[in-house]
C-alpha cells in the first residue's frame, strides 16, 4: 500500500545518508569485497577508490564483463557503454559516495510480519553513486512514486533528484 510504499522510502533515505564509520570519506567502495547473487563483488575494501567513473569501470561493470569473455552480445554492449562513461559522468560533476544495499529487487524486500515496517535483506552493500539508489529502485518499481516519494521526503537537498 501508499503507506508501506512510503516508509520503504524513507528507510532507505536513511540508509543513503548514513555516516560511513571507519570508513574514508568520499570513497567509493566498502571495507569488505561482497556478493550479487551468485556474482562476487569487488569493494575496493582499501578505501582509497575516490573516483566514481573509475570505481564503476573496474568494480562493477568492469569486473562483470571480465566474468563473462566468451558472451559475444554482453562483451559488445559492455564496450558500448565504456565508450560513453563520459557522456553519462561528465567531468567535474561532483559524486558524493551513498551507502547502497546493492542488490535491491523485488525479491529483497518485504514487510515484517511482526512490525508492518518495511525490510530489506541479501544486501551486496557498499558506498556509491547517490543516484545509484535510483537504479535499484527500478526494480522495486511496483512500489510506485510512494517509494520515490519516501525517499525524496528524507533526503537533504543537495542529495535530491526529481522525482
Amino acid at each position: 500500500n501508499a503507506e508501506t510504499s512510503r516508509a520503504f522510502g524513507l528507510g532507505l533515505a536513511a540508509m543513503h545518508s548514513a555516516p560511513a564509520p571507519d570508513w574514508p570519506d568520499n570513497s567509493f567502495g566498502f571495507p569488505l569485497d561482497g556478493s550479487c547473487g551468485a556474482m562476487s563483488q569487488p569493494n575496493q575494501p582499501s578505501g582509497d577508490a575516490t573516483d566514481w567513473v573509475k570505481f564503476w569501470a573496474t568494480h562493477r561493470l568492469g569486473h562483470q564483463l571480465r566474468a563473462c569473455p566468451s558472451c559475444t552480445p554482453i562483451q559488445e554492449l559492455g564496450a558500448k557503454c565504456m565508450e560513453r562513461q563520459p557522456q553519462l559522468f561528465p567531468e567535474g560533476l561532483e559524486i558524493q559516495p551513498s551507502l547502497l544495499h546493492g542488490d535491491l529487487w523485488g525479491g529483497n524486500h518485504a514487510v515484517c510480519a511482526d512490525t508492518g515496517l518495511p525490510t530489506i535483506y541479501d544486501p551486496a552493500c557498499y558506498y556509491g553513486h547517490t543516484r545509484g539508489r535510483l537504479w535499484h529502485c527500478v526494480h522495486v518499481r511496483r512500489l510506485g512514486l510512494e517509494l520515490l516519494r519516501g525517499v525524496r521526503e528524507r533526503e537533504t537537498p543537495s542529495r535530491q533528484a526529481h522525482v
